[in-house]
Parts: structure tokens; sequence; C-alpha cells
């Protein structure tokens, strides 16, 4: 139970060192604008990364091939690997460079990809009954906030470092911690009736995490990201990683007490879990590809917004308020993974996860319908529709995983998730291009600045119709999951029939005669006996 609970804290900090991972496309691009990168090679920088950071399909594949421990070690030596070349690199300036560039930024994307799916799997197969409130609101909170982690601390202690060493440095670091997390973060399994009699004190210990969570991200979206005074950000960064290490004792002590005091049970394998499911069985599943297909549409659409929202603030004539825009983005999209992720897992017995799937794509459908009234009417409106869209976005980066698990189990998660991550960044790579091909079409010179509602109109109404689109899928995975409970209803009520010794026709099973027969033989029983006593008064 001790290694179950330190997990948590472990995972926190592989996936926010991870984080420096999503990075590199910032750090390359400032890089190649002294160096005179073409157009064409900043946009194959950013995507990647992005791919590289992104692509769940193969950490996925590593991950249930060859087990947590594995991938995490794979991991650290990827980092070290990838981040002490592209520390060489930075001082290089020739075409060579710039073809391993690219080739050890999506290694060193990788790294964190695999660390993170890692980091995220693991201990959720060891809170299964509680593996929900795990995903939604703890790890998919600090997996958003991961790249300022790095940012962060760069910030405060490293204003102009050395990028050579720096980038050694980070590689060094992140393989450190990977390889710490290969030996700390394990799979614990305890007994069914264990794991049914402590979930109530596991979700008080998990909730302690939650309290701290919001209260960091609350306090750091103030000071950092509205005040930009990152030195007091980094520093709160270390301070948050701590704590969660303190509070495994504080957690361990009030789960194991309570369970002693309930009678603790010797630790088995006999674990209840969910129904498990391939990734191969689960493409042939409509709903899953219907669930997957949907993210590719809100994520990509969402974050192509929050990607150009100075360029969206510049056509719509709100180009001082962009900053303000970004910021409630952020906070609206963590408010959808938090606010809404708490909601979506204590409301599940009553409200079904495609339920909310549907109404977040409904509600980022909405957004970008607010976005188009904001020429005619005033900026409001793109407040109110960065506010829509960013909680849609957050809220769908919680129930995907959520919902998958749910529906296949733990075992698989990692590449099952794995693969709507992958469709999630081609979501933003092909909106993206696609944003960018009209926005440019529109402004119709080479400066590529465009002014005035036509910039963003095609865009914002197709956008508009992938939401609805994502929530009619939604709507049909919906249908598909409810006929699937019915199917397992009915199986339940067959099993408990054939577990009672009874088959339809009221046979007994053992003997394979029905009731009837039974007391028509004991009637004749009696008969015999009352006749064999007859005889013998007679006699």
């Amino acid at each position: 139970m001790i290694a179950k609970w330190v997990g948590i804290p472990m995972s926190i900090l592989v996936v926010c060192t991870a984080g420096a991972c999503y990075n590199l496309f910032a750090y390359f691009q400032q890089i190649g604008a002294p160096k005179g990168y073409s157009s064409t090679t900043m946009t194959a920088i950013k995507y990647t990364v992005l791919f590289g950071y992104y692509l769940g399909l193969l950490p996925g594949l590593i991950n249930r091939a060859l087990g947590d421990t594995i991938a995490l070690f794979i991991a650290a030596f990827m980092a070290v690997v990838s981040f002490t070349a592209l520390g060489f690199i930075v001082e290089a300036d020739n075409m060579f460079a710039e073809i391993s560039m690219l080739v050890f930024l999506f290694t060193g994307a990788m790294s964190g990809g695999i660390a993170t799916i890692a980091a995220i799997v693991t201990p959720v197969k060891s809170f299964p009954k509680n593996a929900g409130i795990l995903i939604i609101v703890i790890l998919i909170g600090y997996y958003k906030i991961a790249p300022y982690f790095e940012f962060a601390i760069r910030s405060a202690f490293f204003e102009e470092p050395d990028l050579k060493w720096y980038f050694i440095g980070v590689g060094l670091i992140q393989a450190l911690i990977f390889a710490v997390g290969a030996i700390v973060i394990k799979e614990v399994e305890l007994d069914a009736s264990i794991e049914n009699m402590i979930k109530k004190y596991d979700v008080m210990g998990l909730l302690a995490y939650v309290l701290i969570e919001v209260i960091f991200f609350c306090a750091f979206y103030i000071v950092s990201l509205i005040y930009e005074n990152w030195f007091v950000g980094g520093i709160m960064f270390i301070v948050v990683l701590v704590l969660n290490f303190l509070t495994v004792g504080a957690s361990f002590y009030i789960v194991y007490s309570k369970a002693k005091s309930a009678g603790l049970k010797g630790l088995s394998l006999n674990k209840e879990k969910r129904k498990e499911i391939k990734f191969e069985e689960m493409l042939g599943t409509p709903k899953y590809l219907c669930l997957a297909f949907s993210s590719l549409c809100v994520i990509g659409i969402t974050c192509t917004f929050s990607f150009n929202i100075f360029q969206i603030a510049f056509a719509l004539g709100e180009i001082d308020s962009a900053d303000n825009l970004l910021d409630a983005f952020w906070g609206a999209d963590m408010f959808g993974r938090i606010g809404g992720g708490l909601c979506a897992y204590f409301l599940i017995d009553s409200i079904n996860g495609y339920k909310w799937a549907i109404g977040a794509g409904a509600c980022a459908a909405f957004g970008f319908g607010l976005a188009l009234l904001t020429e005619p009417v005033g900026g409001v409106f793109l407040f109110m529709a960065t506010l829509l869209i960013a909680f849609a976005s957050g809220l769908f980066w919680v129930l995907v995983p959520s919902i998958v698990m749910e529906d296949a189990g733990e075992t698989n998660f990692g590449l099952n998730w794995g693969f709507t991550l992958f469709l999630n960044v081609l979501g933003m790579l092909i909106f993206g291009e696609f944003f960018d091909f009209v926005y440019e079409w529109q402004a119709g010179n080479d400066s590529g600045k465009c002014s005035g509602g036509s910039c963003i109109l095609i865009q914002f109404i197709f956008f508009g119709i992938l939401g609805l689109v994502a929530a009619g899928l939604c709507f049909y995975a919906l249908g598909e999951d409810e006929k699937g409970e019915k199917k397992d209803d009915k199986k339940d009520k067959k099993s408990k029939d054939r577990g009672r010794g009874k088959d339809k026709g009221g046979r007994d099973k053992k003997n394979g005669k029905s009731k009837s027969k039974d007391k028509n033989s004991k009637s004749k029983d009696k008969k015999s006996k009352s006749k064999n006593k007859s005889k013998s008064k007679k006699k």
C-alpha cells in the first residue's frame, strides 16, 4: 500500500519533467530565427515535436509489449541521448545539422511521450476502484501544466543559459527522474475484498492531492501567467512537488488505519478488474471509433484556436486583449479538466460519460458561433467564445481517457488511449494548416497579416460544424454503449440463474432432473412405503 501511494507523486514528477520535451519546438523556433531557417523548416520543427510528444500509438505499443518499467528506462535513455545531441546541434550550422535536428527533436519529444503514458498508466492499475478520479483530475491536470515546469525553472534560475550545456543538463535530469520512476512506480494488486473495503478511503486520500493541485494551479495562474513572476512560479512548482510526496504519509495513514480497523486481509492476486478489451478489438468497436474521431475534431479545432489566438485577435480588432484571451483560455481549460472532470466522476452513475462528451462538442460549436459575432457586436463575445472553446477542450482531454478505461480496462489502457492522442495531434496538424491556409489567402499579401471578420469566417463556420459532428458521433456512441449495457445485464441475469443451479426449464443441472419429476418420485416412494407398511400389518 505504501508503494501504491508513493506512485502518485512520483508519476506527477515524471509527467511534469517530461513537459520539457514539449518545449523543444519553442526553443528551436527561437534558435531558427537568427539562423535563418525557412518557414517550411520552422513548421517542420513544430509538428515534429508535437507528433513526437503526442504520438501515443508507439509509446502505447512499447508500454504494452515491454511493460511500464522497461518503457521508463527506454524513455530515460532516449532523453539523455537526444538532448545531448541537440546540445551539440545548437552550435552547428549546416544542412546535415537541420536534418539530424529533426531526427533528435522527434526522439527527444517521444521520450517525454513514452514516460508520460507509462507514468499515467501504472498508478491507474493500482486504483481500480478510483482510477477515474486519478486520471481525470490529477494526472491529466498536471499533463496540461507540465511544459510550464521546465519554463518556470529556466526563467527563475537560468535567464541566459549556455544552450549546449543546458540541453545536456536537462537530458541528464530527465533520464535520472525517469529511471527513478521506473524503480518507484509499480503496479500494486490488492485482494478484491480489500479494494472494496478501502475505496472510499482512497477517495479521501486522492482528494487531498486534488486540493493541493487546485490551490497550486490557481496561485500559479495568478502569479506566473497573469503577473509573469516566473521566479515565484518556479519556487511554487518545486514546493508543490515536494508537498505531494509529503502527502503520501497522511494519505497512507488514513487508508491503512481504516482498513486495519475494518479487518485487513493479506495480499493476493485475486484482483477485481474491468472488462479487458485489446486495442485490435477496440478498432472494430463503433463507439470507440466515434469517440476517437470526435476527439480528433474537438481537440484539433480547440487547440488550433489557442495556437492562433493572436492572429484571431488581430483580425477582429482585439489585439490589445490577446494576452488576456490566452490567459482566459488556459484558466477555462484547467477548469474544464478539474471542475468538469470532478462533476463527471462523481455523477458517473447517473450521467453517462458519453453525454458529457456530447455537451462538450456542442459547447465548442456554440463557442465558435459566438466568436463570429465579435466584429458586429463587441469584444465581449470573443472573450465568452474563448471560455466556451477552452472549457470544451479541457473536458474532452479528461473524458476520453476516462471513458476508454471504463470501456476497455486498465491493462490495454496505454495503447487504447494512445490512439486517441495520435488523432488529437493529427487534428492539430490538419486544422492548423487549414486555418493558416485560409487566413493567408484572405490576407492577400506577403506580410501574412489579415484584418477583418472575413479572415476567420470560413474557419470558424467549419470548426463549428465539426463541433456538431463530434457531438453527433458521441450521441451515436452513447446509443451503442447503452445497447452494450443492456446485453451485459442480460448476460449477468443468465449467469446468476446458472449460478443458482437452474436453467430455463427449472431443471437441476447437477442431476439433470426437473423438480416435477423429483416430486413425482417422492410421492411414489411414499406410496410404496405405505403399501409395505400395510402388508406388514396384515402379516
